[in-house]
Protein backbone atom coordinates (compact mmCIF):
# COMPACT_ATOMS: atom_id res chain seq x y z
CA UNK A 1 0.00 0.00 0.00
CA UNK A 2 1.26 3.49 -0.77
CA UNK A 3 2.45 5.96 1.88
CA UNK A 4 -0.20 7.92 3.77
CA UNK A 5 -1.71 8.95 7.19
CA UNK A 6 -4.51 10.61 9.38
CA UNK A 7 -5.32 12.41 12.83
CA UNK A 8 -7.51 12.50 16.09
CA UNK A 9 -6.91 15.03 18.91
CA UNK A 10 -7.88 14.72 22.49
CA UNK A 11 -10.35 17.38 21.43
CA UNK A 12 -11.55 15.34 18.48
CA UNK A 13 -15.10 15.38 19.77
CA UNK A 14 -15.23 18.83 18.16
CA UNK A 15 -15.61 17.04 14.84
CA UNK A 16 -18.72 15.01 15.61
CA UNK A 17 -21.22 17.70 14.73
CA UNK A 18 -19.84 17.98 11.23
CA UNK A 19 -20.53 14.33 10.48
CA UNK A 20 -24.19 14.75 11.25
CA UNK A 21 -24.63 17.22 8.45
CA UNK A 22 -22.26 15.86 5.82
CA UNK A 23 -22.45 16.72 2.16
CA UNK A 24 -25.50 16.00 0.09
CA UNK A 25 -23.39 15.49 -3.03
CA UNK A 26 -19.71 14.89 -3.53
CA UNK A 27 -17.90 18.04 -2.66
CA UNK A 28 -21.05 20.11 -2.20
CA UNK A 29 -20.25 23.47 -0.63
CA UNK A 30 -16.94 21.96 0.44
CA UNK A 31 -14.96 25.17 0.31
CA UNK A 32 -17.57 27.47 1.79
CA UNK A 33 -17.94 25.35 4.90
CA UNK A 34 -14.61 26.66 6.14
CA UNK A 35 -15.58 30.30 5.73
CA UNK A 36 -16.75 32.57 8.54
CA UNK A 37 -20.11 32.83 6.82
CA UNK A 38 -20.70 29.12 7.16
CA UNK A 39 -22.93 27.21 4.78
CA UNK A 40 -26.04 25.10 4.59
CA UNK A 41 -25.80 21.52 3.37
CA UNK A 42 -28.33 18.81 2.78
CA UNK A 43 -28.77 16.66 5.89
CA UNK A 44 -27.56 13.07 5.98
CA UNK A 45 -28.32 10.75 8.86
CA UNK A 46 -25.71 9.81 11.40
CA UNK A 47 -26.47 6.17 10.72
CA UNK A 48 -25.19 6.56 7.15
CA UNK A 49 -21.88 7.81 8.55
CA UNK A 50 -21.56 4.85 10.92
CA UNK A 51 -22.53 2.39 8.18
CA UNK A 52 -19.82 3.82 5.94
CA UNK A 53 -16.87 3.23 8.28
CA UNK A 54 -14.83 0.06 7.85
CA UNK A 55 -11.31 -1.19 8.40
CA UNK A 56 -8.78 -3.14 6.34
CA UNK A 57 -7.66 -6.52 7.66
CA UNK A 58 -5.30 -9.24 6.45
CA UNK A 59 -6.81 -12.33 8.02
CA UNK A 60 -4.97 -14.58 5.58
CA UNK A 61 -1.51 -13.42 6.70
CA UNK A 62 -0.73 -16.70 8.42
CA UNK A 63 2.61 -15.60 9.87
CA UNK A 64 1.18 -12.55 11.64
CA UNK A 65 -0.99 -11.67 14.61
CA UNK A 66 -4.03 -11.66 12.31
CA UNK A 67 -3.77 -15.42 12.19
CA UNK A 68 -2.23 -16.35 15.52
CA UNK A 69 -4.40 -14.19 17.79
CA UNK A 70 -7.77 -14.29 16.11
CA UNK A 71 -9.75 -15.41 19.16
CA UNK A 72 -8.23 -13.21 21.87
CA UNK A 73 -7.34 -10.03 19.91
CA UNK A 74 -8.65 -9.68 16.35
CA UNK A 75 -12.28 -10.78 16.75
CA UNK A 76 -12.95 -9.03 20.08
CA UNK A 77 -11.27 -5.80 18.94
CA UNK A 78 -13.27 -5.72 15.70
CA UNK A 79 -16.47 -6.08 17.71
CA UNK A 80 -15.33 -3.38 20.12
CA UNK A 81 -14.35 -0.96 17.36
CA UNK A 82 -17.90 -0.88 16.01
CA UNK A 83 -17.14 -0.78 12.27
CA UNK A 84 -19.76 -2.03 9.86
CA UNK A 85 -17.43 -3.95 7.58
CA UNK A 86 -13.89 -5.09 6.83
CA UNK A 87 -11.95 -5.05 3.57
CA UNK A 88 -9.96 -8.20 2.87
CA UNK A 89 -9.29 -10.86 0.25
CA UNK A 90 -10.60 -14.19 -1.07
CA UNK A 91 -8.98 -17.56 -0.37
CA UNK A 92 -10.07 -20.36 -2.70
CA UNK A 93 -8.79 -23.93 -2.60
CA UNK A 94 -5.54 -23.26 -4.44
CA UNK A 95 -4.20 -21.40 -1.43
CA UNK A 96 -2.54 -23.46 1.31
CA UNK A 97 -5.27 -25.88 2.29
CA UNK A 98 -5.89 -24.67 5.84
CA UNK A 99 -6.23 -20.98 4.99
CA UNK A 100 -9.35 -20.98 2.81
CA UNK A 101 -11.65 -22.93 5.16
CA UNK A 102 -10.29 -21.15 8.23
CA UNK A 103 -10.79 -17.67 6.78
CA UNK A 104 -14.27 -18.59 5.58
CA UNK A 105 -15.17 -19.69 9.11
CA UNK A 106 -13.77 -16.44 10.52
CA UNK A 107 -15.63 -14.31 7.99
CA UNK A 108 -18.83 -16.07 9.01
CA UNK A 109 -18.06 -15.37 12.67
CA UNK A 110 -17.83 -11.70 11.78
CA UNK A 111 -21.08 -11.92 9.88
CA UNK A 112 -22.79 -13.39 12.94
CA UNK A 113 -21.57 -10.32 14.86
CA UNK A 114 -23.04 -7.93 12.28
CA UNK A 115 -19.74 -7.14 10.53
CA UNK A 116 -19.81 -7.56 6.75
CA UNK A 117 -17.10 -7.76 4.09
CA UNK A 118 -15.85 -5.89 1.03
CA UNK A 119 -13.76 -8.57 -0.71
CA UNK A 120 -11.07 -8.09 -3.35
CA UNK A 121 -11.17 -10.39 -6.37
CA UNK A 122 -8.98 -8.52 -8.92
CA UNK A 123 -5.39 -9.18 -9.96
CA UNK A 124 -3.51 -11.00 -7.25
CA UNK A 125 -0.09 -10.18 -5.91
CA UNK A 126 2.24 -12.80 -7.43
CA UNK A 127 3.59 -13.90 -4.03
CA UNK A 128 1.19 -16.80 -3.44
CA UNK A 129 0.32 -18.29 -6.78
CA UNK A 130 -2.48 -17.69 -9.20
CA UNK A 131 -6.13 -18.58 -8.85
CA UNK A 132 -8.69 -17.73 -11.47
CA UNK A 133 -11.26 -14.98 -11.14
CA UNK A 134 -14.02 -17.59 -11.26
CA UNK A 135 -12.33 -19.49 -8.41
CA UNK A 136 -12.45 -16.38 -6.27
CA UNK A 137 -16.08 -15.57 -7.10
CA UNK A 138 -17.13 -19.19 -6.50
CA UNK A 139 -15.41 -19.08 -3.10
CA UNK A 140 -17.51 -16.04 -2.16
CA UNK A 141 -20.70 -17.60 -3.49
CA UNK A 142 -20.24 -20.94 -1.76
CA UNK A 143 -18.36 -20.07 1.42
CA UNK A 144 -19.30 -16.52 2.47
CA UNK A 145 -22.31 -15.24 0.51
CA UNK A 146 -24.03 -13.57 3.48
CA UNK A 147 -20.83 -11.96 4.75
CA UNK A 148 -19.97 -10.37 1.39
CA UNK A 149 -21.77 -7.12 0.65
CA UNK A 150 -19.47 -5.72 -2.06
CA UNK A 151 -16.85 -7.01 -4.50
CA UNK A 152 -13.77 -5.00 -5.42
CA UNK A 153 -11.45 -5.04 -8.42
CA UNK A 154 -7.65 -4.84 -8.46
CA UNK A 155 -5.76 -3.18 -5.63
CA UNK A 156 -3.16 -0.50 -6.51
CA UNK A 157 -2.32 -2.16 -9.79
CA UNK A 158 -0.25 0.85 -10.83
CA UNK A 159 2.37 -0.11 -8.22
CA UNK A 160 3.15 -3.21 -10.29
CA UNK A 161 4.19 -1.14 -13.29
CA UNK A 162 2.48 1.04 -15.87
CA UNK A 163 3.04 -0.50 -19.28
CA UNK A 164 0.24 -0.29 -21.87
CA UNK A 165 -0.19 -4.07 -21.56
CA UNK A 166 -0.81 -3.79 -17.84
CA UNK A 167 -3.32 -0.98 -18.30
CA UNK A 168 -5.24 -3.04 -20.82
CA UNK A 169 -5.06 -6.05 -18.48
CA UNK A 170 -6.58 -3.92 -15.71
CA UNK A 171 -9.42 -2.74 -17.93
CA UNK A 172 -10.15 -6.28 -19.09
CA UNK A 173 -10.11 -7.65 -15.54
CA UNK A 174 -12.48 -4.97 -14.20
CA UNK A 175 -15.02 -5.48 -16.97
CA UNK A 176 -14.82 -9.26 -16.59
CA UNK A 177 -15.46 -8.94 -12.83
CA UNK A 178 -18.49 -6.77 -13.47
CA UNK A 179 -19.92 -9.04 -16.16
CA UNK A 180 -19.47 -12.21 -14.08
CA UNK A 181 -20.93 -10.69 -10.90
CA UNK A 182 -23.94 -9.13 -12.58
CA UNK A 183 -24.75 -12.31 -14.53
CA UNK A 184 -24.69 -14.49 -11.41
CA UNK A 185 -28.05 -14.54 -9.58
CA UNK A 186 -26.36 -15.09 -6.20
CA UNK A 187 -23.90 -12.20 -6.56
CA UNK A 188 -25.73 -9.76 -8.81
CA UNK A 189 -27.05 -7.54 -6.00
CA UNK A 190 -23.54 -6.78 -4.69
CA UNK A 191 -22.03 -3.51 -5.86
CA UNK A 192 -18.81 -3.85 -7.84
CA UNK A 193 -16.06 -1.47 -6.77
CA UNK A 194 -13.55 -0.16 -9.29
CA UNK A 195 -9.77 -0.62 -9.17
CA UNK A 196 -7.68 1.61 -6.90
CA UNK A 197 -4.53 3.64 -7.54
CA UNK A 198 -1.51 3.42 -5.27
CA UNK A 199 -0.19 6.81 -6.41
CA UNK A 200 2.89 5.23 -7.93
CA UNK A 201 2.44 7.59 -10.86
CA UNK A 202 0.71 10.92 -11.15
CA UNK A 203 -2.95 10.00 -10.72
CA UNK A 204 -4.08 12.20 -13.59
CA UNK A 205 -1.80 10.18 -15.88
CA UNK A 206 -2.98 6.87 -14.42
CA UNK A 207 -6.70 7.62 -14.72
CA UNK A 208 -6.24 9.06 -18.20
CA UNK A 209 -4.47 5.89 -19.33
CA UNK A 210 -7.15 3.65 -17.82
CA UNK A 211 -9.89 5.65 -19.49
CA UNK A 212 -13.62 5.38 -18.87
CA UNK A 213 -14.56 2.31 -16.80
CA UNK A 214 -17.92 3.59 -15.61
CA UNK A 215 -19.80 0.82 -17.45
CA UNK A 216 -17.79 -1.79 -15.54
CA UNK A 217 -18.34 -0.68 -11.94
CA UNK A 218 -20.93 0.59 -9.48
CA UNK A 219 -18.61 2.60 -7.22
CA UNK A 220 -15.37 4.49 -7.81
CA UNK A 221 -12.35 3.83 -5.61
CA UNK A 222 -9.90 6.24 -3.96
CA UNK A 223 -7.01 5.67 -1.56
CA UNK A 224 -7.23 8.88 0.44
CA UNK A 225 -4.16 9.59 2.57
CA UNK A 226 -2.94 12.89 3.99
CA UNK A 227 0.70 12.10 4.70
CA UNK A 228 1.66 13.78 7.96
CA UNK A 229 -0.77 16.69 7.58
CA UNK A 230 -4.06 17.13 9.42
CA UNK A 231 -7.10 16.15 7.37
CA UNK A 232 -8.50 19.67 6.96
CA UNK A 233 -5.28 20.74 5.25
CA UNK A 234 -3.90 18.14 2.88
CA UNK A 235 -6.69 15.58 2.76
CA UNK A 236 -9.37 18.13 1.91
CA UNK A 237 -7.19 19.65 -0.80
CA UNK A 238 -6.07 16.32 -2.24
CA UNK A 239 -9.61 14.96 -2.26
CA UNK A 240 -10.69 17.81 -4.52
CA UNK A 241 -7.96 16.93 -7.01
CA UNK A 242 -8.35 13.15 -6.71
CA UNK A 243 -12.11 13.28 -7.12
CA UNK A 244 -11.77 15.38 -10.25
CA UNK A 245 -9.19 13.03 -11.74
CA UNK A 246 -11.15 9.94 -10.75
CA UNK A 247 -14.12 11.12 -12.78
CA UNK A 248 -12.07 10.32 -15.89
CA UNK A 249 -12.40 6.62 -15.05
CA UNK A 250 -15.43 6.39 -12.76
CA UNK A 251 -17.76 8.90 -14.38
CA UNK A 252 -20.46 10.13 -12.00
CA UNK A 253 -20.56 6.91 -9.95
CA UNK A 254 -20.42 7.30 -6.13
CA UNK A 255 -16.94 7.15 -4.63
CA UNK A 256 -15.52 5.02 -1.81
CA UNK A 257 -12.23 5.45 0.01
CA UNK A 258 -11.21 1.82 0.38
CA UNK A 259 -8.04 2.91 2.17
CA UNK A 260 -7.40 5.90 4.38
CA UNK A 261 -5.20 6.30 7.44
CA UNK A 262 -1.91 7.32 9.04
CA UNK A 263 1.22 5.42 9.97
CA UNK A 264 3.20 5.77 13.17
CA UNK A 265 6.89 6.10 12.37
CA UNK A 266 9.53 8.77 12.83
CA UNK A 267 10.04 9.48 9.12
CA UNK A 268 8.90 12.75 7.55
CA UNK A 269 5.51 11.41 6.49
CA UNK A 270 4.72 9.51 9.70
CA UNK A 271 2.87 10.83 12.74
CA UNK A 272 2.91 9.97 16.43
CA UNK A 273 0.28 7.70 17.90
CA UNK A 274 -1.19 10.68 19.74
CA UNK A 275 -1.46 12.71 16.52
CA UNK A 276 -3.09 9.80 14.70
CA UNK A 277 -5.53 9.61 17.57
CA UNK A 278 -6.60 13.13 16.66
CA UNK A 279 -6.49 12.91 12.88
CA UNK A 280 -8.23 9.60 12.16
CA UNK A 281 -11.77 10.58 13.27
CA UNK A 282 -11.39 13.94 11.57
CA UNK A 283 -10.36 12.21 8.35
CA UNK A 284 -13.44 10.00 8.50
CA UNK A 285 -15.54 13.14 8.96
CA UNK A 286 -13.80 14.94 6.11
CA UNK A 287 -14.42 12.04 3.74
CA UNK A 288 -18.07 11.95 4.77
CA UNK A 289 -18.42 15.71 4.38
CA UNK A 290 -17.02 15.48 0.86
CA UNK A 291 -19.56 12.84 -0.14
CA UNK A 292 -17.50 9.64 -0.03
CA UNK A 293 -19.95 6.85 0.77
CA UNK A 294 -17.44 4.66 2.60
CA UNK A 295 -14.12 5.12 4.35
CA UNK A 296 -12.11 2.00 5.18
CA UNK A 297 -9.25 2.64 7.58
CA UNK A 298 -5.88 1.06 6.86
CA UNK A 299 -5.51 -1.05 8.96
CA UNK A 300 -6.69 -2.83 12.12
CA UNK A 301 -3.36 -3.87 13.69
CA UNK A 302 0.35 -3.26 13.16
CA UNK A 303 2.14 -6.12 11.44
CA UNK A 304 5.22 -5.24 13.50
CA UNK A 305 5.05 -2.22 15.79
CA UNK A 306 8.24 -0.16 15.68
CA UNK A 307 9.61 -1.79 12.53
CA UNK A 308 11.43 0.38 9.99
CA UNK A 309 8.96 -0.53 7.25
CA UNK A 310 6.12 1.97 6.97
CA UNK A 311 3.67 -0.75 5.91
CA UNK A 312 4.10 -2.48 9.29
CA UNK A 313 2.88 0.50 11.35
CA UNK A 314 -0.53 1.54 10.00
CA UNK A 315 -2.52 -0.22 12.69
CA UNK A 316 -5.16 1.11 15.06
CA UNK A 317 -3.75 -1.52 17.43
CA UNK A 318 -0.16 -2.36 18.33
CA UNK A 319 1.10 -5.83 17.45
CA UNK A 320 0.54 -7.01 21.02
CA UNK A 321 -3.15 -6.10 20.72
CA UNK A 322 -3.08 -2.99 22.90
CA UNK A 323 -5.12 -0.03 21.70
CA UNK A 324 -3.55 3.03 20.16
CA UNK A 325 -5.27 6.41 20.68
CA UNK A 326 -6.65 6.15 17.12
CA UNK A 327 -8.52 2.96 17.99
CA UNK A 328 -10.07 4.46 21.10
CA UNK A 329 -11.08 7.69 19.39
CA UNK A 330 -12.60 5.89 16.39
CA UNK A 331 -14.50 3.52 18.67
CA UNK A 332 -15.85 6.43 20.70
CA UNK A 333 -16.74 8.43 17.61
CA UNK A 334 -18.81 5.60 16.18
CA UNK A 335 -20.51 5.08 19.53
CA UNK A 336 -21.34 8.78 19.98
CA UNK A 337 -22.86 9.40 16.55
CA UNK A 338 -24.94 6.27 16.18
CA UNK A 339 -28.42 7.30 15.11
CA UNK A 340 -30.51 4.85 17.08
CA UNK A 341 -30.41 6.53 20.49
CA UNK A 342 -29.18 9.63 22.23
CA UNK A 343 -25.51 9.38 23.10
CA UNK A 344 -23.01 11.39 25.01
CA UNK A 345 -19.30 11.22 25.61
CA UNK A 346 -15.91 12.19 24.35
CA UNK A 347 -13.60 10.97 21.64
CA UNK A 348 -10.68 11.32 24.03
CA UNK A 349 -8.14 8.54 23.86
CA UNK A 350 -6.90 6.64 26.87
CA UNK A 351 -3.75 8.73 26.88
CA UNK A 352 -5.61 12.04 26.88
CA UNK A 353 -5.27 14.19 29.97
CA UNK A 354 -8.23 16.39 28.98
CA UNK A 355 -11.38 15.03 27.44
CA UNK A 356 -13.95 17.48 26.07
CA UNK A 357 -17.53 16.65 26.96
CA UNK A 358 -20.43 16.94 24.59
CA UNK A 359 -23.75 15.44 23.70
CA UNK A 360 -25.46 14.69 20.44
CA UNK A 361 -29.21 14.56 20.89
CA UNK A 362 -31.10 12.45 18.39
CA UNK A 363 -32.83 14.88 16.03
CA UNK A 364 -36.59 15.35 16.40
CA UNK A 365 -38.65 13.02 14.25
CA UNK A 366 -41.38 13.82 11.79
CA UNK A 367 -44.79 12.75 13.11
CA UNK A 368 -45.74 11.80 9.57
CA UNK A 369 -42.71 9.74 8.53
CA UNK A 370 -41.03 8.95 11.84
CA UNK A 371 -37.69 10.02 10.33
CA UNK A 372 -35.17 12.29 11.94
CA UNK A 373 -35.87 15.84 10.84
CA UNK A 374 -33.02 18.02 12.05
CA UNK A 375 -29.24 17.87 12.09
CA UNK A 376 -26.88 20.55 13.32
CA UNK A 377 -23.18 21.25 13.22
CA UNK A 378 -20.68 23.98 13.67
CA UNK A 379 -19.39 25.20 10.32
CA UNK A 380 -16.48 27.59 10.80
CA UNK A 381 -12.81 26.90 10.42
CA UNK A 382 -12.15 24.40 13.17
CA UNK A 383 -14.95 22.03 14.03
CA UNK A 384 -16.56 22.29 17.45
CA UNK A 385 -18.59 19.68 19.27
CA UNK A 386 -21.79 21.42 20.36
CA UNK A 387 -24.71 20.44 22.54
CA UNK A 388 -28.04 20.69 20.77
CA UNK A 389 -31.55 20.96 22.20
CA UNK A 390 -34.98 22.03 20.99
CA UNK A 391 -37.11 25.07 21.61
CA UNK A 392 -40.69 25.67 20.62
CA UNK A 393 -40.07 28.30 18.01
CA UNK A 394 -37.26 26.99 15.80
CA UNK A 395 -37.03 23.43 17.09
CA UNK A 396 -33.30 24.01 17.59
CA UNK A 397 -31.20 25.56 20.30
CA UNK A 398 -27.45 25.86 20.45
CA UNK A 399 -25.49 25.87 23.67
CA UNK A 400 -21.88 26.63 24.33
CA UNK A 401 -19.46 23.71 24.37
CA UNK A 402 -19.09 22.33 27.86
CA UNK A 403 -15.31 22.72 27.82
CA UNK A 404 -12.52 24.55 26.07
CA UNK A 405 -12.39 24.19 22.28
CA UNK A 406 -9.69 24.76 19.69
CA UNK A 407 -11.47 27.39 17.60
CA UNK A 408 -14.30 29.79 18.28
CA UNK A 409 -17.06 29.43 15.71
CA UNK A 410 -18.84 32.53 14.55
CA UNK A 411 -21.98 30.60 13.68
CA UNK A 412 -23.26 27.14 13.01
CA UNK A 413 -25.79 25.74 10.59
CA UNK A 414 -28.85 23.64 11.27
CA UNK A 415 -30.59 21.95 8.39
CA UNK A 416 -34.20 21.31 9.25
CA UNK A 417 -36.61 19.11 7.34
CA UNK A 418 -40.20 19.60 8.47
CA UNK A 419 -42.65 16.87 7.44
CA UNK A 420 -43.94 18.79 4.39
CA UNK A 421 -41.01 21.04 3.60
CA UNK A 422 -37.41 20.65 2.52
CA UNK A 423 -36.45 24.19 3.49
CA UNK A 424 -33.37 24.85 5.56
CA UNK A 425 -33.31 27.00 8.67
CA UNK A 426 -30.11 28.77 9.51
CA UNK A 427 -29.61 29.80 13.10
CA UNK A 428 -26.76 32.08 14.17
CA UNK A 429 -24.61 30.75 16.97
CA UNK A 430 -23.08 32.71 19.80
CA UNK A 431 -19.30 32.91 19.63
CA UNK A 432 -17.54 32.81 22.91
Amino acid sequence: MAARHLLIPALAALVAGLALVGAGTAGASAGNCYSREGCTEEARSASSFVAGVGVNTHLGYSQTVYWTRWADVILPRLKELGVSHVRDGTFPAEYPEIIGPTIAARYNELNASGIKGNLLVGHEQPMIGATSLQDRLDWIKIRVPDFTTSIEGSNEFDTWGGSPERVESLRAMQCEIYQRVKSDPVLASRPVIGPSSGNAYSDDVWYREIGDLSDCLDKGNLHAYAGSDPPHRRLSRDLSVAMAWARMSYGDKPLWATETGYWNTTDAEGVSEAAAGTYVPRALMENFRRGLERSQLYELIDLQTGADQVIDNYGLLRTDGTRKPAFTATRNLLSVVRDSTSASGSLGSESSARRPAGTVIRPPTSPRTGRSATYCSSTPRGHTFWRFGRNRRSGIRARRPTRRRLHRPSRFTCTRRPPRSRSSTRVPGRPR
